[in-house]
């Protein structure tokens, strides 16, 4: 799992969300910035955790099989609501290929929820 939208220009003290495989999501903030590397810090006074991360997609720079994954408050808030538009379209019945998914803009999602589910209520 990769941060394929990246990260944008970033500064010490900006919180981002720490994405870890069988782990809660948690805030975290930028420590130090590299050419090719983040370094963050679980509080903003805090010391910096032993792992980096790369800048261009946010993955933990380590030899596991999961990598933690770094994502700012507005990707992560936009990839939740995506998971859960995902989750209500499988309730209805809609399965969409993964090859299709990443092309598809959630406000594509949103639409197609809307035709399948009206949010307003029954048609009459």
């Amino acid at each position: 799992m990769t941060n394929n939208a990246g990260l944008p220009t970033l500064g010490r003290g900006d919180p981002l969300v720490l994405v870890e495989y069988q782990k809660d999501d948690r805030v975290v903030y930028v420590a130090r910035v590299g050419r090719d590397y983040i370094y963050v810090t679980a509080t903003l006074d805090g010391p910096k955790m032993p792992t980096r991360f790369r800048r261009d997609n946010g993955a933990e720079n380590s030899p596991v099989g999961w990598k933690g994954v770094l994502y700012t408050l507005a990707q992560h808030e936009e990839s939740n609501a995506r998971a859960a538009l995902l989750d209500e379209l499988s309730r209805c019945g809609v399965e969409i290929a993964p090859a299709f998914l990443a092309d598809m803009a959630t406000a594509t999602l949103r639409a197609l929820r809307r035709v399948v589910r009206p949010v307003t209520g029954p048609a009459s």
